[in-house]
């Protein structure tokens, strides 16, 4: 499994179904995104540097709290350092946010929040 898969598992928190990029039409909500917006360059000195990824965590959701308690849950999940599916975490930075974005579908309110986050990973090494 990729690093990316083993972020999936860690952000899965039973609050909200959780996917990369877009969830798939017609998904109900609540739902959390994962974006991967790294802008740095992939460092790789092998068997022991740390890559950095930027990550952004959007939680969609039909009312204020019901935003604010994913939000806290996924963050909870993936903020600590960890192990998961073969990759270790060391704790994530948060850069940017968690900040409410306003959106609507015609004159449906969506709850929005945003947070995005540096992750420092490696795959885990076997002897």
């Amino acid at each position: 499994m990729d690093w990316q898969g083993a972020l999936l598992v860690r952000a899965r928190t039973g609050e909200a179904k959780t996917y990369w990029e877009n969830a798939p039409q017609g998904t109900a909500r609540p739902y959390v995104t994962l974006l991967d917006v790294t802008e740095l360059r992939p460092q790789t000195l092998k068997d022991w540097d740390l890559e950095a990824a930027r990550v952004q965590v959007d939680v969609w959701a039909d009312s204020y709290a019901s935003k604010q308690t994913i939000t806290a849950a996924v963050l909870g999940a993936i903020v600590p350092g960890g192990t998961s599916s073969g990759h270790t975490f060391q704790r994530a930075d948060i850069v940017l946010g968690p900040r409410d974005i306003p959106e609507r579908d015609g004159e449906v309110i969506i709850f929005r929040k945003s947070t995005d986050l540096i992750i420092h990973h490696t795959e885990e090494l076997t002897t």
